[in-house]
């Protein structure tokens, strides 16, 4: 496997291999959440097509699409979302934020990014300015990096 310039370790969860031990977590959480009925359509590595004046200039991968569900279980939005252990200030980081403006453009979803440094402690179950499912995430992740903790 290619090695990240980054240090992060893949990492095989479900039998699919993650480039970071945090997409690795994060997706195991979006599972956690499709079972509890909080979400549908998740997908991962979703291609889209960059087109700019009518002309395809590159392809942007989304780590993670999926649909939010209310609690009566009918849709509220697609969300994209791209997990980042952090952000430097490398040219890489000014690449993938012209790719996410492109995909927001071109698809009208804007790209959240999933910073790792804002799930590493509890706390946002009482964070009211989160939506429900966002809160109900971020306790997953605080448990899931605790058991893997628990297991070093």
């Amino acid at each position: 496997m290619k090695i990240n310039k980054y240090k992060a370790k893949w990492t095989k969860v479900d039998g699919i291999s993650f480039p970071s031990k945090w997409e690795a977590e994060y997706w195991r959480a979006l599972r956690i959440m499709e079972k509890a009925g909080w979400i549908e359509r998740l997908e991962r590595q979703v291609r889209y097509p960059l087109i700019v004046n009518g002309e395809r200039v590159g392809t942007s991968v989304i780590d993670f699409r999926f649909t939010e569900l209310d609690e009566e279980g009918k849709a509220i939005r697609v969300r994209l979302q791209d997990t980042k252990g952090f952000i430097g200030k490398d040219t890489n980081t000014q690449l993938w934020k012209l790719k996410h403006s492109i995909v927001k453009a071109t698809t009208g979803l804007p790209v959240e990014i999933i910073l790792r440094k804002n799930f590493r402690k509890a706390g946002h179950e009482e964070n009211k300015s989160i939506s429900p499912m966002d809160r109900r995430l971020c306790a997953e992740l605080v448990a899931i990096s605790e058991r893997s903790k628990s297991r070093r």
